[in-house]
């Protein structure tokens, strides 16, 4: 599909691309648009993602919005009449903007990728939007209509906590398929003779997203999983706010996510409150931890034990937090 973009829209895109920052001119009204639902991790990134970018100084000036279907999207584009649109988009959650196009020709419409990856990359027809976003600094590819995008983490907590008398791993996440948390508690209960296993799984807003038993069999999976006396497991099911999340993160002494590997899937983004509560963190072999795989010493389990992670502490983080830290109010990040 070829594209006739106006200069305007072919400047925004060099920018994003961070080949070019936008010069001194009349701000360019841009519309967010996210699904309704904040119990989801889709959700979740969208919004950090609004509020990272309603807070660049740049000359876009940022609109969010929530629509569940295109007559309702319709109506808002009329009203707030923006000259670029980002779509929150996944499959499972905004599948109707993706079914035809639903702005002007005039209107440069964007998509986040959430499950962006190399292999798909070179060959992908964003269409019918006529650009992709994908935030995984990886990625490299020669497609000009998939920009390749930094991870960005909220600011980290006022204080972390002391080491806890007990040692203690967190993880978190919804009961979806593939999360690991039951070979957590074996690779806990094998490294450790005293531990606390402390596990955060909340609700999903979508009932179709997470089979009934899902969650009863994690639950068993792990108790059977631990075997010592010394090592106990815990399960809450709150759905923190961020604040609540980074507090829940930063008062573990080492945070662990052993996801399943499973192809063409995006970067997964509880890495970023991870990295944002300061703690030590470590991961599968997992191609959704990617970004973390040029941290020396490394943090994957299946190169060094958890004890040997948590020795090395949080210091080997601290490069990557820095590159996707938020860049204060009027400044550009580096990416």
């Amino acid at each position: 599909m070829t594209l006739r973009l106006p200069r305007y829209i072919e400047r925004i895109r060099r920018w994003a691309c961070g080949s070019e920052q936008p010069r001194a001119q009349r701000s360019i009204d841009c519309l967010f648009v996210n699904h309704s639902g904040e119990r989801c991790g889709v959700y979740q990134f969208g919004r950090r993602l609004f509020d990272a970018l309603a807070t660049t100084g740049t000359t876009l000036t940022w609109h969010y919005c929530e629509s569940g279907s295109r007559e309702e999207f319709a109506a808002l584009l009329g009203s707030a009449r923006p000259r670029l649109v980002l779509f929150n988009h996944h499959p499972a959650t905004l599948a109707w903007a993706a079914e035809e196009r639903l702005c002007g020709d005039a209107v440069a419409t964007y998509a986040i990728w959430h499950e962006g990856n190399e292999a798909s990359a070179h060959g992908i027809d964003p269409a019918p939007f006529d650009f992709l976003i994908c935030a995984d600094p990886t990625l490299v590819t020669t497609n000009p209509r998939v920009i390749a995008a930094p991870r960005f983490i909220p600011d980290g907590p006022a204080a972390v906590r002391v080491e806890n008398p007990i040692f203690t791993v967190g993880s978190f996440g919804f009961a979806t398929a593939g999360k690991g948390f039951d070979r957590l508690c074996h690779v806990v209960n094998a490294q450790f003779d005293t531990a606390r296993i402390r596990i955060n799984i909340p609700a999903h807003d979508l009932p179709g997203m997470i089979e009934d038993s899902a969650l009863a069999n994690i639950i068993s999976d792990c108790r059977k999983a631990v075997t010592k006396p010394g090592i106990g497991v815990e399960f809450t099911h709150d759905f923190f706010d961020e604040e609540g999340l980074l507090g829940f993160l930063a008062s573990n002494d080492l945070n662990a996510f052993l996801y399943d590997d499973v192809s063409g899937r995006g970067i997964s983004s509880c890495i970023d409150y991870a990295l944002a509560s300061g703690r030590t963190v470590a991961v599968s072999g997992s191609s959704m931890f990617r970004n973390l795989r040029e941290v020396r010493p490394s943090v994957c389990v299946d190169d060094r034990s958890l004890p040997e992670i948590a020795r090395t502490g949080p210091s080997v983080l601290a490069p990557l937090r820095q590159r996707y830290a938020p860049a204060p109010p009027g400044r550009h990040g580096t990416g």
